[in-house]
């Protein structure tokens, strides 16, 4: 049942790609988190997340002596020196996976991840630019802001929306200042709630809320006020006194002291991304979970923070490099800053090319590799998993795909031209959905590739690029970039969806019938099925569906489920009768449900013939329920499965 996450909604974004399989189809319900390309992180207690760089222009932007700030500024920076490509830049801006530079002559260039286009630049002049997790934003000339990327869950602010001093994008809004000083968003404002009324002279927009420095040079900041895990930070009571930068990160913020140029933060401390070095500062980005900041008396860099990826391999996206710098910006792991030469230099996380500015020699990915000591198949280095009918899948902290179950004697049916299941594909993934027989993932490239059977057609490879796949009994669905559905195989009996309902954030497949959910938290769903049931009064953050029955986590974080409660033989089994309290990720299975509570506790309900609904003890931070057998993903990144092992689709490698 296809990864539903809805990219944050007010509770948890989950994070935890965790995912809930029908007998036939994979993927757990989890609300949803940005666009990133690389093997997903999930970390084992602080949610991952999808980092938001400030603007550039409010990010090195000192608050003049009378408070006010000039309406459209220009970048200004030391004459550029450095020749080649990587050269003549005034500017940076770093988002989950790409980063685009703002040169001299107002174009833009870009690197890193382009599957939703946020690194392909418009050909146009821009005085500033911002970067969302898989968007970019830019004011133009004529202080109008156009943005290109991403579009699903950040609305862009238009040229018909007027003129801007500043913007700054984030994962479901992008705001600027109007030449008036009033702040305008676009985006989902039920998600970050409208900034205070006021003239302000920057704003920042993070993950979950955001922050403005008014023309006073004093603070305010609206939005979330608790992560996935209903922790609150305190994130949104700045501190009192004038400041003349501000920068939003994951919870957390930074802001710097008119009086003396120190940094202030506040927030989210796990990381100790709140607790700043002593000393003056001329400007200071906010990364998800790491800052850097210029020094005013040598223009060095100075960050603090997160140093590695959520499996403590090191990224030193909190090292930076030595030298002179003018400007900066952090984002997801890596950040970048423009040298006094007008060069760029990155550090940090470099998946998809995302540290390496145009000119620079190419370096391997960092992804996070396997140790080096363990086996090649190893029960060890997964970022998530997902269960089907008689197999289950994961992905390695490396992107490959490993695939067990369907044991021998069970292979000869399981077979067709592209072998088993068991025989996962080359290349690296971002994601995966296990059916019936069949499975689907995304690829790095954005590409979806299917193996297993394809009696129907359920496992031929579409064309196109995707943001997330969803493999069902005899079909696959998948959700593409501009959040239109296609689906190929035995398609459930209404071909596409329900008219007009287009665009979707996250789409479920069942035994025989598909789940979307609407841009408005709407859930719907159609085919033969729990589709008919739907409780339509509530809004939905994820959602995950079996075969006769579905459950969605609500926005506020409780889960409520539809369809059948039944066995085949009409016992009552309660599979449809979820517990109360919050949840952060839900798994339908084939009679039965597990859901993962905030804090790695996994809870499960429904029919334990096989004990399927008795996970061992300890925490997680995923499950994936599959149709007779549980698997979750530990903390350390081994996976550990119960119930129904007929096939061995609950014996993962290294563990036999």
């Amino acid at each position: 049942m296809r990864d539903n996450q809805l990219r944050l909604l007010p509770v948890l974004l989950l994070f935890a790609l965790t995912v809930g399989v029908i007998g036939c189809e994979e993927d757990v319900a989890t609300p949803l988190a940005t666009d990133t390309f690389m093997p997903a992180e999930l970390p084992a207690a602080t949610p991952p997340p999808a980092t938001i760089a400030p603007t550039p222009a409010a990010t090195a932007t000192q608050v003049p002596a009378d408070k006010s700030l000039p309406r459209h500024p220009s970048p200004t920076v030391a004459i550029a020196v450095a020749e080649g490509a990587n050269a003549g830049f005034v500017s940076v801006a770093a988002g989950s996976a790409h980063t685009c530079g703002l040169r001299m002559d107002g174009s833009v260039t870009c690197w890193g991840n382009d599957i939703s286009g946020q690194a392909t630049p418009l050909n146009d002049v821009f005085n500033s630019i911002t970067a969302g997790p898989s968007s970019t934003c830019g004011i133009r000339e004529d202080g109008s802001a156009v943005c290109w990327g991403e579009r699903r869950n950040n609305a862009p602010l238009t040229p018909d929306d007027g003129t801007f001093a500043s913007i700054s994008s984030g994962l479901f809004q992008t705001c600027g200042i109007q030449p008036n000083g009033a702040i305008k968003c676009a985006g989902r404002d039920y998600l970050y709630y409208a900034p205070p009324q006021g003239e302000y002279a920057s704003v920042s927009v993070g993950f979950g809320h955001s922050c403005g420095l008014r023309t006073d040079g004093t603070l305010a900041c609206w939005g979330n006020s608790h992560d996935y895990w209903m922790r609150e930070f305190g994130h949104l009571v700045p501190p009192d006194g004038t400041f003349s930068n501000i920068s939003v990160g994951n919870f957390y913020a930074c802001a710097i002291l008119q009086s003396d140029g120190s940094v202030i933060c506040w927030g989210d401390d796990t990381e100790g991304q709140a607790s700043p070095p002593d000393g003056a500062f001329t400007s200071v980005s906010a990364g998800s979970d790491f800052a850097c900041g210029i020094r005013t008396d040598s223009g060095a860099l100075e960050c603090w923070g997160r140093n590695d990826d959520n499996y403590a391999d090191f990224l030193g996206q909190a090292t930076p490099p030595d030298g002179e710098f003018v400007t900066l910006s952090a984002g997801y792991r890596h950040a970048c800053a423009v040298r006094t030469d007008g060069s760029i230099e990155c550090w940090g996380a470099n998946y998809v090319g995302q540290s390496a500015p145009p000119g620079t020699p190419p370096s391997a990915p960092t992804l996070s590799p396997l140790p080096a000591t363990a086996p090649q198949v190893s029960n060890a280095g997964f970022v998530s998993i997902r269960a089907g009918l008689h197999y289950t899948c994961g992905i390695q902290a490396n992107g490959r795909v490993m695939c067990w179950g369907g044991k021998e004697e069970d292979r000869g049916r399981l077979r067709d031209e592209r072998g088993d299941l068991s025989k996962s594909p080359d290349g690296t993934f971002i994601s995966v959905s296990v059916g019936s027989s069949h499975a689907c993932g995304v690829k790095t490239d954005g590409k979806a590739e299917c193996w297993g059977i394809s009696s129907s057609g359920q496992a031929r490879d579409p064309v196109g690029v995707f943001e997330s796949v969803a493999s069902g009994g005899s079909f696959t669905c998948g959700l593409r970039m501009d959040d239109t559905l296609d689906c190929w195989g035995l398609i459930p009996r209404v071909v596409g969806n329900p008219a007009g309902a287009e665009p979707f954030l996250a789409i479920s497949a069942g035994t025989f019938s598909i789940c979307a959910i609407t841009t408005d938290g709407e859930v719907l769903c159609w085919g033969f099925g729990p589709v008919d049931e739907i409780p339509s009064q509530y809004r939905f953050a994820a959602v995950s569906l079996g075969d006769r029955h579905a459950c969605g986590i609500k926005t506020e974080g409780s889960v409520a489920c539809w369809g059948s409660n039944d066995d085949i033989n009409g016992n009552f089994i309660g599979q449809a009768k979820p517990p109360g309290g919050v949840f952060a990720s839900v798994s339908v299975g084939g009679f039965h449900t597990c859901g993962l509570r905030p804090g790695g506790n996994v809870e499960c309900w429904g029919s334990n013939e096989y004990g399927q609904v008795e996970p061992p003890s300890g925490l997680f931070k995923a499950v994936s329920a599959g149709w007779l057998h549980t698997c979750g993903l530990r903390p350390d990144g081994s996976v550990e499965c119960w119930g129904n092992n007929q096939y061995g689709q609950a014996t993962p490698p290294g563990a036999r």
